[in-house]
């Protein structure tokens, strides 16, 4: 039989006393989906190209929100990516040149696993292209915006991951208008209204029972099948 129980890290990190967790302590948050391939202009396929496309005109999107609204923007680094080793400076001298010049904050996830986790949870509002960390924030009530729709072959790509998310946490088309109405709409609901708005769907990406972690189900399941 198969079982859900949401995310394993995410849940852990929830449940440990030991882990530092601040609430509102970032103001604008992008999750990178960065890959070396980003940077090669024409050796990788239609899907990623549309990744790397909508992933660059998010970040420069943000970067214009931030300034214009005078918050900061903190990117949560990818870091470490499996099968390709760890390439932070690589990752943050793309940042950095696409930014040219424009201030924004960027974290290392190497080496600490549940470091994104703390940013992801600090965040007053986060945004990300198609990383995972952005469902596992929403599965807990965090203000996510998803830039699937940003690009049309992404957004092909991408239609079971939004069919289920509410218009106004996905971006439908590659303007910054778009991003600043629904940044603007994030940033100014009520905790009640957001979270009346994602009631249908937040759990049905990522099941996380907060007062029911996976690695205590994990080890109920486990003690339950060893007594039988």
């Amino acid at each position: 039989s198969i079982v859900t129980m949401g995310s394993l890290p995410l849940g852990i990190f929830l449940s440990d006393p030991t882990i530092v967790k601040e609430r509102n302590k970032y103001s604008l948050v992008f999750v990178s989906s960065y890959r070396d391939s980003f940077e090669e202009k024409l050796s990788h396929g239609l899907h990623n190209r549309g990744v790397s496309e909508a992933h660059k005109l998010v970040f420069l999107h943000l970067l214009r929100y931030a300034e214009e609204k005078g918050i900061e923007l903190c990117v949560i680094a990818k870091g470490k990516v499996r099968l390709e080793g760890e390439h932070f400076d690589r990752e943050k001298n793309y940042f950095e040149n696409l930014a040219q010049g424009r201030q924004f904050q960027f974290s290392s996830t190497v080496k600490d696993t549940y470091k994104s986790y703390q940013i992801a949870y600090g965040s007053k509002l986060l945004v990300t292209v198609d990383s995972t960390l952005g469902y596992e924030a929403l599965s807990i009530g965090k203000k996510v915006l998803f830039g699937w729709g940003v690009n049309s072959v992404l957004g092909t790509h991408g239609e079971s991951m939004v069919e289920n998310l509410p218009h106004q946490i996905y971006l439908e088309n590659d303007k910054y208008e778009e991003v600043r109405e629904k940044l603007d709409w994030l940033k100014n609901s009520s905790e009640n209204e957001y979270l009346e708005l994602i009631k249908g769907c937040r759990f049905f990406y990522v099941d996380q029972d907060v007062e029911y972690p996976p690695h205590e189900r994990i080890k109920d399941e486990i003690r339950n099948y060893v007594a039988k």
